[in-house]
């Protein structure tokens, strides 16, 4: 039997968010860390397709998850939430950051329809940090909608 293999390749093209910075630009004292609500992404098929055709979908990656690592998420030290509170609607996790790690604190950001996701180091001092998800929404393959995320604290 004779199996070919297929191969996705991915280009981060640019990335788009609710107007703030994924990394620790300063306002009002505290450091502004958000994932990019979406992200844009250049797709392209590298195999033999056959006799299939080749398609895309239009819509733009949504975020559809938020990490938080003890170090960079290359080693992959995921820290659990120390509190969580739930309304009706949703579900909102708090992490909080002691000063004294050594690796830094780093937050990854997951996303729909691509492999393709960013990360970036808190910035020094940030001691808090939550994410409200969705309950009764969520993407097709799996996840919670991310209807906000803050952190407190850095420089």
């Amino acid at each position: 039997m004779n199996r070919s293999r297929y191969v996705v390749a991915l280009t981060l093209v640019g990335a788009c968010g609710r107007g703030a910075p994924a990394s620790g630009a300063s306002q009002a004292g505290h450091a502004v860390v958000e994932c990019p609500a979406s992200i844009t992404v250049e797709q392209r098929f590298t195999g033999g397709a056959g006799p299939w055709n080749v398609g895309s979908d239009t819509g733009a990656p949504q975020l559809a998850g938020v990490t938080f690592y003890d170090g960079p998420p290359a080693e992959m030290a995921s820290l659990v939430n120390d509190t969580a509170a739930e309304t009706q609607d949703t579900w909102t996790g708090v992490w909080r950051f002691s000063q004294d790690a050594g690796k830094g604190y780093w937050v990854a950001c997951a996303y729909t329809q691509t492999n393709v996701g960013l990360s970036t180091r808190l910035p020094p001092g940030t001691s808090e940090c939550h994410v409200t998800y969705a309950k009764s929404v969520s993407w097709p393959e799996g996840g919670r909608v991310v209807k906000e995320m803050g952190c407190e604290g850095g420089h």
